[in-house]
């Protein structure tokens, strides 16, 4: 294979970015009673947590202030909770209940049957197109994102567990195209200025 050019990078990285901000606009739509910055939080605190809220401010890029009021607001509803830091008692760190995970695994799937009827409305070799496309290039963009750091790393004061899948199945489009790959855990969601999505509508 050639060596792509000294354009090629940014080009993709374009298009990429015009993935990615196209599906964010159709999938808020879908937003389950959850402003966009009560998402990104809750999948965080799933796929990196228990967290200190220090650390979970800083990776969503909002105040301590901000956060000690989401994450409040959390807890009263039973998405989130406070527990013990295992080796400082001290410290309390901040961790998604099982109502918070399924309360992610049904926006998710809510998603997931948006961008599905989508799919419903193309040709089928389009649709099979897309599928073969996507094993190609998931792991691609998986092993990209997977250098990012982790609030894992030592010394952020956080604890790290393994990752886990998200529970959806993969699924084929009319019956006769190819089941898409099933999803594997990708990076933490990006993170929402809270002074621009949190408290929509009186939601958190």
């Amino acid at each position: 294979m050639s060596e792509m050019s000294e354009e090629g990078p940014k080009e993709v990285a374009a298009e990429l970015h015009e993935l990615v901000t196209g599906m964010v606009r159709l999938l808020v739509l879908d937003r389950q009673g959850m402003s966009l910055t009560t998402t990104a939080v809750l999948d965080r605190l799933e796929r990196e947590g228990p967290i200190r809220l220090t650390v979970l401010a800083a990776a969503e890029g909002v105040t301590q202030p901000s956060m000690t009021a989401l994450v409040q607001r959390l807890e009263a509803q039973d998405l989130a909770s406070r527990v013990a830091d295992p080796e400082d008692g001290r410290v309390r760190l901040v961790t998604v209940t099982d109502a918070g995970r399924e309360r992610l695994a049904q926006r998710r799937r809510a998603g997931d049957a948006r961008v599905a009827d989508l799919l419903a409305t193309l040709p089928e070799q389009d649709v099979r197109a897309l599928a073969e496309t996507m094993h190609t290039v998931m792991p691609i963009v998986r092993r990209m994102l997977g250098t990012a750091p982790r609030l894992g790393a030592k010394g952020d004061g956080s604890a790290s567990r393994p990752s886990g899948p998200h529970p959806s199945a993969s699924r084929s489009a009319g019956g006769t195209c190819p089941a898409a790959p099933t999803r594997e855990p990708g990076p933490a969601l990006p993170p929402y200025r809270m002074d621009r999505v949190s408290g929509e509508g009186g939601e958190v």
